[in-house]
């Protein structure tokens, strides 16, 4: 249920507000990458790193950066009228 999901966000995001508590901000910047909130989810995750030295923070940063550019490069894979490494004669199947 998304209510729940946006319920559990944002205890998490007011608490590493309130008190900089780490692992409140790295829940926190999980929830927001799931929900679609990517730009806030790497702002938090490289704060954690940059202004509380969590090296966690650093590992978070780049894991959701990597599934960002993996989930862009889906996007304009399937957005893409160019057929990419495809066979050009007609669909054949490679290797069967």
């Amino acid at each position: 249920d998304n209510e729940q999901w946006e319920t559990a966000l944002q205890l998490f995001a007011d608490e590493y507000a309130r008190s900089n508590h780490i692992p409140s901000g790295y829940n926190a910047a999980i929830l927001y990458f799931a929900t679609g909130k990517t730009e806030t989810a790497l702002a938090i995750a490289n704060e954690l790193y940059t202004k509380r030295g969590s090296t966690d923070g650093l590992e978070l940063y780049n894991y959701l950066k990597r599934l960002s550019a993996s989930e862009e490069a889906a996007n304009r894979q399937i957005n893409s009228t160019e057929k990419s490494g495809a066979s050009s004669s007609g669909g054949d199947l490679v290797g069967l």
